[in-house]
This record gives structure tokens, sequence and C-alpha cells, in this order.
């Protein structure tokens, strides 16, 4: 029997007005108080018919409702549609005409949003639109297979372009069978019922089930393999499962080259979207700064490709770069840092090398010649080696033996500020007349009071005497040394610094009458040539008889400290006396 309700329903008129917006907001007048929930209702409402209403019929079917308290019905809830409810009050050819433009997996989407949208893109009368749809897309160059005749439509559209498994529903339903008309995610093939492995058992009715390949491994239906198992031997109970899959398997080829080509455009569509987003985030970077070649060069090439924010494919927002950017720009900055490290450490081993090939060359004693780190803190070496970015890392040899030029002159200006201004006037012009070279030499008699007793000129250049920081060194050296450091230099760099350097003149005076006792100039003699002598010398003041001196210079430490009492008005070979060399005693005894 037919209720009187679903007789209204099915010839349903038009509303020329809602007094709300529930979903059934209207009521006439066969409706009795009897058929609704006693004392459900917060609040009378008025009835109002179906059809035009006249002043004379408007108060006749206009029912106040009793006030209902109870608990409403939440089988249903009225009005709760949203945007959509207000779709499907369009005209229904409209609707159509709106949805033939559509895709399959919109059509699929527009069913799924509510129960009317379902009803309507379902019914036999849209079937068109999902025909229409299709046939758009086996027009491509590439389509997919045609719709195999044991599905319809819509469940095709959910099979091929829907990724979620059709088991569980997760979105991750990567591994599909044609055959199974199948899309499911691994964690149901492993721990579902519905599905077992291929073992020894089951691998005897391949050929007559459905089957998944997963990771390697295959998988069949259980109940399928259950019901072929437990058949009798024989051709003729098996004819039905083999004609299913080979039913199921045409087509199979097609679809398997169509997931293909749709995995290649895939990955062409990602590929493209995650450059998009690396050209904004490098052009959001230059606006900072960074440039594309430097970061190209901190990154050995790979441009941001080794940080997963900015290999999404997601378009890049303002609101996302601000977040961004302070993380990129602080790995930028230690990729570069470390990047400057090792360039720096390359360029202080290519300078090295350079200056080798330069001081083998030299004739100058090594005491008396700059060090690879004296050059490395000078323009334009400082800027080359420790600051990569600038400079094009050569050090030709002439450049080096200019730079080392300059070094030594300064160094012979800072020798001659702590001179007397006598000996200062002498030497300069003694290094003017020389045509050879206008360098000061090391001469035997400039003797220096250190903190350990007296020190020759070999001492406060060759071997830094003095390492105490200069305030003439600026502040970038001071930096420099830094960076020396870590580059683990072995040596620091010389700072003209002579607030522990004091010259003696009463050590020079005792070394000129020395050097004269070896028969050399008292003004001109070098310390080579003094190391060069071999003559021994034995002090006549002393007692003891074995103390000989052959080093030239601790004459001059005897001459100051080991007799101190003495006068020193008398000649100093009247306190020396020359000892015979060995060769001398052998031709003696002959």
């Amino acid at each position: 029997m037919v209720s009187r309700r679903s007789e209204r329903n099915t010839n349903k008129p038009t509303l020329l007005y809602e007094q709300d917006n529930s979903e059934d907001a209207t009521l006439t007048e066969d409706d009795t108080p009897t058929e609704l929930h006693e004392g459900s209702r917060s609040s009378k409402r008025r009835r109002v018919v179906r059809n035009p209403a006249t002043p004379s019929t408007e108060s006749k079917n206009a029912v106040q409702r009793e006030p209902q308290t109870g608990r409403p019905d939440r089988g249903h809830v009225k009005g709760r549609r949203g945007h959509l409810k207000q779709m499907t009050e369009m005209p229904l050819d409209t609707l159509h005409e709106i949805f033939r433009d559509l895709e399959p997996i919109d059509l699929l989407h527009l069913s799924w949003a509510s129960k009317s949208l379902h009803a309507i893109v379902m019914e036999k009368s849209a079937r068109y639109i999902w025909e229409g749809a299709f046939e758009r897309l086996y027009t491509l160059n590439k389509p997919p297979p045609r719709c195999p005749e044991d599905l319809n439509l819509a469940q095709y559209t959910r099979f091929i372009f829907k990724k979620q498994c059709m088991v569980c529903g997760i979105a991750n339903g990567h591994w599909t069978s044609w055959n199974m008309r199948l899309r499911v995610c691994w964690k149901c093939l492993t721990s579902s019922d519905r599905f077992m492995r291929y073992d020894d058992h089951v691998v005897r009715y391949k050929t007559y089930l459905l089957s998944i390949r997963a990771r390697g491994t295959y998988f069949c239906f259980k109940a399928d393999y259950l019901e072929v198992s437990g058949l009798s031997g024989g051709r003729t109970p098996y004819g039905s499962f083999s004609t299913r899959k080979d039913a199921r398997t045409r087509g199979g080829k097609a679809y398997e080259e169509w997931t293909r080509n749709c995995s290649d455009v895939r990955a062409e569509v990602l590929t493209r979207r995650r450059l998009e987003r690396k050209t904004a985030i490098l052009n959001n970077l230059a606006e900072i700064g960074w440039k594309e070649s430097e970061i190209e060069e901190v990154t050995n090439g790979n441009v941001l490709d080794n940080l997963e924010s900015c290999t999404r494919v997601k378009k890049l927002t303002g609101g996302e770069w601000k977040e961004l950017q302070p993380r990129i720009v602080r790995h930028l900055q230690v990729l570069k840092d470390a990047r400057m490290k090792v360039k720096r450490k390359k360029r202080w081993e290519a300078f090295c090398a350079q200056f080798l090939l330069w001081a083998k060359d030299q004739t100058i004693e090594p005491f008396w010649k700059p060090r690879a780190v004296d050059l490395a803190i000078l323009e334009p070496f400082r800027s080359i080696i420790f600051t990569p970015s600038l400079g094009d890392g050569d050090f030709p040899l002439d450049k080096i033996d200019y730079v080392a030029r300059e070094w030594m002159r300064s160094r012979d200006d800072f020798v001659l500020s702590v001179l007397p201004q006598d000996i200062q006037v002498t030497l300069r012009k003694e290094s003017k007349h020389n045509a050879n070279t206008t360098l000061m030499q090391p001469l035997a008699f400039l003797q220096f009071r250190g903190l350990c007793g007296l020190k020759t000129i070999t001492h406060v250049c060759g071997t830094r005497y003095s390492l105490q920081q200069s305030d003439r060194l600026d502040k970038e050296i001071h930096e420099v040394e830094q960076d020396l450091c870590d580059l683990k230099c072995p040596a620091r760099p010389w700072v003209w610094d002579s607030r522990s350097v004091e010259f003696s003149t009463k050590g020079s005076e005792v070394a000129k009458e020395v050097v004269k006792l070896l028969g050399l100039d008292e003004c001109t003699a070098t310390l080579s040539q003094l190391e060069q002598c071999k003559k021994k010398f034995k002090c006549l003041r002393c007692t003891d008889t074995d103390f000989v001196l052959e080093d030239w210079h601790k004459m001059v430490e005897h001459e100051l400290s080991g007799h101190p009492g003495d006068q020193t008005d008398t000649p100093i070979s009247t306190r020396w006396s020359e000892m015979a060399s060995e060769a001398q005693v052998s031709i003696g005894y002959l």
C-alpha cells in the first residue's frame, strides 16, 4: 500500500516560495498533527500550500503547529547541503549543459558531493554525458582503453583515474590489476583476508586465477582460489574460470601502455611545477643579493636541488616564502662558508707552490728572504687567497717577485728605524751608491739587546724574534691570521714591531772589533761571510786553557759578559790568541 506522502512526493509541484531553508518546509492541510512526534518542535510555523493561494484559501490552508519540546530525530538533518543545494534547484537541462564540459573524474567527484547530485549525474538520462566525456578522451593521441563490458562508466572512471585504494579507501592505492579491475594498497594486499600470495599450491591454478603483481610478488583473490582448488579435476569444471580470465585479460596491454604514458606525462608536469617553484625561489633570492651564478657555485651545480622545500610541486606563495627565506639563506651561507674554506685552501697551496719556485731562484740568504705567509697578507694576494670570490686565482712569478721586493724594502725601513741616526745615514748612503742592489745587507755589526741576551739581525728578521701584534697592523690582517690558523699555517706573518727590539751600541762596537780580528771589514762584513770563517780563538784572560771559541758571536758575548770588569781600551788582538787549525798542526809535525 502506498502512503499519501509517497503519492505527493511523486507529483510534487514547484514551490512558489519557501518559508525557510529546510528541505521539507511546506505542508498541506492533509497533514495532521498526529503524523509528527508530539512535542518535537520548538517553534510554531505556518503551513503553506504548494499552489497559488487566494485570500479565501490562504487562511483555510494555514495551520498552526503545536509547540514541540521533544528531542528531534537525528536520522535525517535538514538543510545541510551548503551551496550545492542551490545547484540542484537549477533546471535539469541547464545542469546537463554544464556537466557536458566536465571530465569523467569531475563527474565522479560531483556524484559523490551529495545525494541530490548523485541522483542527477547517475540517472539514465545523464548517460550521454558520461559517454561524451569518454569520447573526448578517446580522441587523444594516447587514449585509455575502452571501458570493459563488465564495468559501467562510473566504475571504470574510479578504477583508472582515482588513486584511492578500492578496499580501504586510503590515498595510496598504487598497485593495479586490469584483469581484477582493482586498485589496491600494499597493506591490504598483505594483511587483508581477501587476498593471498602465490605459493606452490596457488601456482598450480594460476591459469584460472585473476592476479595482481606488486613488488615482485603475485596475489590472487582468496575466494577464487578456494573455489578453484575445491573443484574436481577435468577440463569442464575450470572452463568458466578460464573463460573469465581470458575475457578480463583483453585490453590489458593497452592499459599498461596507457598507464606508462600517464606516468610520463605526470612526471613532466611535476618537473615543470618544480622548475616553476625553483625559479620563483631564485627570483626572490636575487632580490636579496644571492645571484643564481653564486648559488650554482656554492652548491656545486645543484641549484637548491638538495632542499626538500625547493623541490616540491606546490606553487610558492608569499606567506610560504616568508617562512622559507631564513632557512634557505642560512643553508646557503653554510654552503658558501664551506666552499670558501675549500677554495682558500686550494689557493693557498697554489700560492705556496709558486712561492717555492720563486725562492728557489733567489741568491739571498734564507733568513733575509720573506716567507710565503709574509706575502700572503699583502695585496693583491690577500684578496685572491682569502677572498676567493674576488680575483682569478693566478700567482705569476713576476708578481710574486715585485711584492717580495716591496716587502724587503719595508723590512729595511723597519730595521733602520731601530738604529741610531748616524748609522741610518751611513747605511742609506751606501745603499744608494751600490749599483747591484738597493736592499739592505744583513751586516754583522748590527747587534740588538733581546730578552735572552745579545741578538743579531738574524734573530730579529730570520727567526721572527718579535711576534707581538703591532699597532700598525690593520684589522683585515688580524682576520686573515684566523684564516691562516684554519689553513694550519706553520708560521705567522712578521709584524713590524720594535717594542721588544733595542739596538745595542756596546755590542755593536765589540762586534766590529771581532770582525776586524777575523780579517774582515767591520762595516761591510755580512753574517754569511762570518759563518764561512773557521778560525778558532782562545781568550788570554781566562785561566782555563781548554776554553777555545770558534764562533764569532760567542766571542762578542764573552767580551760583554765573561770579563765585565776588564778594561777594553787595549786592542782586541792582545786579549785573544788565534789557535792553529788541525791542518796547520799536521804540517808542523811534518
